[in-house]
């Protein structure tokens, strides 16, 4: 009895051992995928690598006068909305300007996180970047003001 148990654990270990070792077509996509998401990921470094440099040469002036007249824009849709009765077509309203916000608000967190990546670089210094934080914080402030002017006129607050 002893010998036929441990035959058969010998031989499930055997089959365990072995059965991992076949090459199959979802190894091949795997490792396909793999290569795929190696090129991809090289790809965009590269391509943050430049835009990063692109940012370094402009960040002794940045110019964020296009965030600014954004914000105008936007803020000057949102004073000229009006809420009707019809309570769809207000939260129809509500998230389209909404999305303009955050659309605004995403590529300001963008714009800082590029610029405190070139200051823990070292390719901007303490001073300048103190400098381009504060105006940044500055629109975002204004973005802020944007959306609670928003949340009030429509009485939703997301």
């Amino acid at each position: 009895m002893k010998r036929k148990m441990s035959f058969a654990l010998c031989c499930t270990a055997f089959v365990l051992l072995f059965a991992g070792c076949q090459n199959n077509q979802k190894n091949d996509t795997e490792a396909t995928t793999t290569q795929e998401i190696a090129t991809t990921t090289g790809t965009t470094e590269k391509t943050t690598s430049e835009s990063t440099e692109t940012q370094a040469s402009s960040a002794d002036a940045p110019d964020l006068s296009k965030y600014e007249k954004k914000i105008s824009s936007i803020t000057k849709k949102i004073q000229a909305a009006t809420p009707g009765k019809d309570t769809a077509k207000n939260q129809k309203k509500f998230y389209n300007l909404k999305k303009e916000l955050d659309a605004i608000d995403h590529e300001l967190d963008t714009l800082d996180d590029e610029y405190e990546h070139q200051y823990d670089t070292g390719k901007l210094s303490a001073d300048k970047y103190k400098e381009i934080e504060r105006k940044i914080d500055a629109l975002e402030d204004k973005l802020d003001f944007a959306e609670d002017t928003l949340e009030n006129k429509f009485g939703i607050d997301d």
